[in-house]
């Protein structure tokens, strides 16, 4: 028993309170064997039992606690998967390593799921088509996503460290520099801007950009940038621009009706100026009314039908009606209607294109009065070479009549009866040879000898002539005035007033009228250029009488040679001809205007000789 005790001693020491509690176990056994041996081995194998269990648990204590332990060092050293593991023992040490394993799950948990996250974005900033860029306070670029090579053609790499400012268009730095600063001068601030970058090519691309300062955020630390490339969409806005202006200045009137499939008639959705103007409503009046507004009362059912067509066959028509402004005005409108379809090819609108015509049908019957006048003028040459010819045929078969009627009459006796009788004959051989010597003037179109004259004079002169000659009961008024001189013959123009007048007298139904001879100026522009005529000073001559007019079926024959409406034996049909033959070769043009029961007006146009009009001389010299 003493050897025990000093084993048991020297094994366990005196350091801790486990040895003092089994040093004071050993006194009491020792005190009880010298009392009673037997009380004393049962104390001796109680306290032995007793310090069994005390050693094994504090083994195990030391054990778990170990596990514990390395478990923590392995996490702590990255091994995120290292656990205590089980079996877990009962008690507060088996309950503290179940929970550190459960804390190392949630850790493991959390930590794929930030990994998630993180791949989530990173993927969502690698693939996005907009360009992100992180850059400091100074707006040099510290990331640059991989969007920056397909919009910039720069590697994101290669522009880390450099300024954003140094690619924005020249004309914008400015601009720019004044968001950048406006955005990085207050945490959390949002700005936004719309400028052009540099390309790597050169060229310079319109980006839209939308910055956050994050200046302050830890996770971040930069101002975010996020940039579209809306080059593409800057191109169609400017086309549309241009479209949109081009319709909104086009001369013609333009409308944009809804094809509705819920309800029969469209509705006018758009209307330039020009149909405003065209049709004399406002647009508050287009806008939501029925397209056939636009064509009045009489062409409404017209328009709306040839949208229809459209409508059913989906082709463009081209129609023409009779339309009527809102303020009653009529006018002649050509139209177009187009569909417009969708992606499906569904009708979602029509577009209809109108124009005023009026001047377009004006101009038509202009065109046809000039090729009608063509026609006469071709006509009228033909027929005045024709009887050219015949006339001078007939001059030579003529001639020798004259010569042989005048010798046989010199052989005659003054007062016989065959000389008055060869008198007649050739008197009438002399009217033959004047009416020759007008076929000849007419065909072959020649001035004579022209020199510069004072046509005011010239008419004077044949007035004068003429009260002799037409009857008393026609009233010849003149109202002559001060024009420049003209270069033509004065013999044809004495011609040309002699066969006019004469022709006006012979048109009074009754042998009583007046006939009016006016002589001025005018100056004629580009819009006033009468067949045949330049821009410019001209004289003017009118031959008006108050007779009984030119009937509207004969007016376009009047000037044919050999047309006439008098009597059998009453004229040769070849004055007007002459006139017109005359006036031509002058360089000159003649019109008419005549009303029947009111009287005929011949208007005779000549250019001056040149310099100053007579007018302009009198005003100078004033």
């Amino acid at each position: 028993m003493e050897r025990r005790f000093t084993v048991l001693s020297l094994r366990k020491g005196w350091r801790t309170p486990g040895s003092l509690a089994g040093l004071l176990a050993v006194i009491v056994v020792v005190v009880v064997l010298g009392v009673s041996p037997l009380l004393g081995e049962i104390l001796l194998a109680i306290v032995a039992v007793a310090a069994f269990a005390w050693y094994a648990s504090r083994r195990l204590v030391l054990r778990e606690t170990r596990r514990i332990v390395a478990a923590a060092r392995d996490v702590m050293a990255g091994d995120y998967a290292a656990r205590v593991g089980a079996p877990y023992r009962a008690g507060e040490l088996g309950a503290l390593a179940r929970t550190f394993d459960q804390m190392l799950d949630e850790v493991a948990r959390r930590e794929s799921e930030l990994q998630e996250q993180e791949e989530w974005f990173r993927s969502v900033v690698q693939h996005s088509t907009d360009m992100i860029a992180i850059v400091d306070g100074a707006s040099r670029v510290i990331y640059l996503s991989p969007a920056a090579e397909r919009i910039l053609g720069h590697q994101p790499d290669r522009l880390v460290g450099r300024s954003l400012l140094e690619f924005v268009h020249p004309d914008e730095q400015a601009r720019f520099g004044e968001v950048f600063k406006y955005l990085a001068a207050q945490p959390n601030r949002v700005a936004a801007a719309e400028h052009r970058l540099r390309h790597a090519e050169g060229h310079h691309v319109f980006v839209e950009s939308i910055g956050v300062n994050l200046l302050g955020n830890r996770a971040v630390q930069g101002i975010v940038v996020n940039s579209r490339d809306v080059t593409r969409r800057r191109r169609v806005e400017e086309m549309l621009r241009l479209v949109t202006s081009a319709v909104d200045q086009s001369l013609d009137g333009v409308l944009i009706a809804s094809a509705p499939t819920d309800r029969p008639t469209p509705e006018i959705v758009y209307a330039n100026p020009a149909l405003l103007r065209l049709t004399g409503y406002e647009e508050n009046e287009l806008i939501g009314a029925p397209p056939a507004i636009i064509g009045g009362d009489g062409a409404s059912s017209t328009l709306l039908d040839e949208i229809d067509t459209c409508r059913r066959t989906g082709e463009d028509r081209r129609f023409e009606l009779a339309s009527r402004a809102k303020n009653g005005r009529e006018y002649p409108m050509a139209a177009q209607v187009a569909p417009l379809k969708d992606d499906n090819g569904r009708i979602t609108h029509f577009v209809m294109i109108c124009r005023d015509v009026t001047d377009e049908r004006r101009a038509e019957t202009e065109r046809e009065r000039l090729e009608e006048t063509l026609r006469q003028a071709l006509k009228m040459e033909a027929v005045g070479t024709l009887a050219g010819g015949i006339a001078h045929d007939f001059n030579n078969v003529l001639l020798p009549m004259m010569m042989l009627t005048q010798l046989t009459m010199n052989r005659l006796p003054p007062e016989s009866r065959e000389r008055l009788d060869l008198g007649r004959v050739l008197a009438a051989q002399k009217r033959a040879k004047a009416l020759v010597g007008q076929i000849l003037a007419f065909s072959r179109g020649s001035t004579g000898e022209a020199v510069e004259v004072d046509l005011a004079a010239i008419c004077r002169e044949t007035l004068h002539l003429l009260r002799a000659t037409l009857p008393s009961t026609v009233n010849l008024v003149d109202e002559l005035g001060e024009v420049s001189r003209v270069h033509v013959d004065p013999t044809q123009v004495q011609q040309v007033v002699m066969n006019l007048c004469s022709n006006a007298a012979q048109a009074m139904p009754s042998g009583k009228g007046t006939v009016t001879v006016r002589l001025d100026e005018v100056s004629l522009d580009a819009g006033e250029i009468v067949e045949g005529l330049q821009p410019g000073r001209h004289c003017r001559l009118v031959v008006a009488d108050d007779g009984s007019g030119i009937p509207p079926g004969i007016v376009e024959r009047i000037f044919d040679p050999f047309f006439t409406t008098k009597e059998v034996g009453v004229g040769t049909g070849l004055g007007l001809s002459v006139v017109h033959g005359i006036v031509t070769a002058h360089h000159g043009a003649i019109t008419v205007d005549t009303e029947i029961g009111r009287g005929t007006a011949f208007t005779i146009l000549l250019p001056i000789a040149g310099g100053a009009s007579a007018v302009e001389a009198v005003r100078a010299s004033a």
